[in-house]
């Protein structure tokens, strides 16, 4: 796969396995060691990162429901944030894989009205 491409969430779990030396089932196993469940936070992030997956999509993946998926995704985004060494390696196979942060666009329930609102024609 050349970069730019977007990488099945199975090469990324083998990917995040490799460096960690795990098995690759051991993450989507109920193991919640730090050995096991910090590679999963970084392989739901890695899944996550160019906005084309949804938080169920890669929770199912992982056996965990959508919240898992956003926890760990939130997680490892601080662990960069605050320059922590699994931080590090979380960048460092994003780059290597080549993936690229994806635009990810949030509107309140509000905010989805107002906008309805204004192709009506109205003001916001």
């Amino acid at each position: 796969m050349t970069t730019g491409e977007q990488k099945s969430m199975a090469e990324i779990v083998a990917a995040v396995a490799e460096r960690f030396r795990l098995d690759p089932n051991d993450l989507a196993g109920p193991s919640r060691r730090r050995k096991v469940a910090w590679p999963r936070h970084i392989a739901m992030w890695l899944c996550l990162l160019d906005g084309t997956r949804s938080s169920p999509q890669v929770g199912r993946q992982f056996n965990r429901d959508h919240t898992s998926a956003l926890y760990a995704r939130n997680t490892v985004d601080r662990w960069i944030s605050d320059g922590r060494p699994m931080g590090g390696h979380a960048s460092d196979l994003a780059g290597a894989m080549g993936i690229r942060r994806g635009i990810r666009v949030v509107l309140p329930v509000s905010g989805l009205s107002d906008v309805k609102h204004q192709a009506e024609g109205g003001r916001a």
